[in-house]
């Protein structure tokens, strides 16, 4: 994937910008899918002239804003009571678990990196150390242990050591969101982690 995305940054510096594509020049975010997979479909579909799921796909992507049921991304029967985004809840959490793995490996102090793992994303430790288990339930555990075993390498998460903490305050702070909970400046995020005041 890596490999990948390097290939593809490469190929739109030398093509120019006629290939790249901005949400500016996209009515919706759906549209700008639609742009983007109609571009680098050849390339993504291996120019196998029997793979027509990328033509279904940007078809249905096409149809969404008017109504149609999605059929290619219709969601699988979530179990009742649960959260409406299982799975989206579950790769948040999951990235907190990712920057404890990162941390970790880069010295930091586990009461430090647990502080501000807990302060970015508004729950206590004892919670985030469970979320492995819960994650695991929803997404299954080899995703799960794939992604920790990552964390070292700074996979799904921006690798900006030593000064991290700005990524992991954006992580946090969508996962707040994401769970209704209270936002949290970034000046006060940075009081609670080192206790320097800011303006």
């Amino acid at each position: 994937m890596e490999l990948a995305r390097h290939a593809a940054a490469l190929i739109g510096d030398v093509c120019g910008d006629w290939i790249k594509v901005s949400e500016l020049d996209a009515d919706s975010k759906l549209e700008y899918a639609v742009l983007s997979l109609q571009i680098w479909q050849p390339a993504i579909a291996m120019h196998d002239r029997n793979d027509f799921f990328w033509d279904n796909l940007i078809d249905e992507l096409q149809r969404l804003p008017f109504g149609d049921e999605p059929e290619v991304l219709k969601p699988a029967k979530r179990p009742p009571g649960s959260h409406s985004q299982p799975a989206k809840l579950s790769f948040r959490r999951l990235t907190a678990l990712i920057w404890a793995g990162y941390l970790k490996s880069k010295g930091v102090k586990p009461a430090d990196f647990r502080r501000d793992i807990s302060l970015a994303y508004g729950a206590d430790w004892d919670a985030i150390r469970k979320w492995r288990q819960s994650c695991s339930k929803v997404l299954g555990s080899s995703i799960v242990e794939r992604n920790l075993e990552y964390a070292p390498q700074a996979v799904g998460i921006r690798d900006d050591f030593p000064a991290y903490h700005q990524s992991l305050y954006a992580n946090g702070a969508v996962y707040r969101e994401l769970m209704g909970l209270p936002k949290l400046g970034w000046k006060a995020y940075m009081n609670a982690v080192d206790g320097i005041p800011r303006r």
